[in-house]
């Protein structure tokens, strides 16, 4: 890949916190470009008729060039993109003994996430997790270019 195709790790992190599970994302490996793909998206295009029926919308051929061809790769979908295991991770590394336990305890059983993002709120510790997310994000990039073999840049 040339520096026209090559894929900003930015992006593919930015991406990540987009993805659920009815919009994926995918990268053009000839030209590093990522778009974002929702199941709304593939069903109208499977009711467009043509380009011309539907100007607010990815178009019917785009859609199928990157559900069909071999231009387009996914990125990890919302469940390769375990939040969980980054989110216990992100406790190990918490050095006070009573955050990390309570937060610990904080996530067990039903609204786990909900728990957590109101406990860092609480202890004012909510830009490190965004900052550990993001790093992780980075990395998780990073490890998926090299694995499909495309060329990446930090920008």
């Amino acid at each position: 890949m040339d520096e026209k195709n090559t894929v900003l790790i930015s992006e593919i992190v930015a991406s990540f916190d987009k993805i659920s599970g009815d919009r994926m994302a995918y990268v053009n490996i000839h030209t590093g470009e990522l778009k974002l793909l929702t199941t709304d998206d593939i069903y109208r295009s499977e009711t467009i008729k043509s380009v011309d029926d539907d100007k607010e919308t990815l178009s019917k051929e785009i859609i199928e060039a990157i559900l069909y061809s071999d231009d387009y790769l996914p990125l990890p979908a919302e469940d390769d993109i375990n939040d969980y295991e980054i989110m216990i991770d992100f406790i190990y590394t918490i050095k006070e003994d009573e955050v990390r336990n309570t937060l610990f305890k904080k996530i067990r059983g039903r609204g786990t996430f909900r728990r957590f993002k109101a406990m860092i709120r609480h202890y004012q510790i909510e830009e490190d997790w965004i900052t550990f997310k993001k790093e992780a994000f980075h990395t998780l990039a990073i490890d998926w270019c090299e694995l499909n073999g495309l060329d990446y840049k930090e920008d």
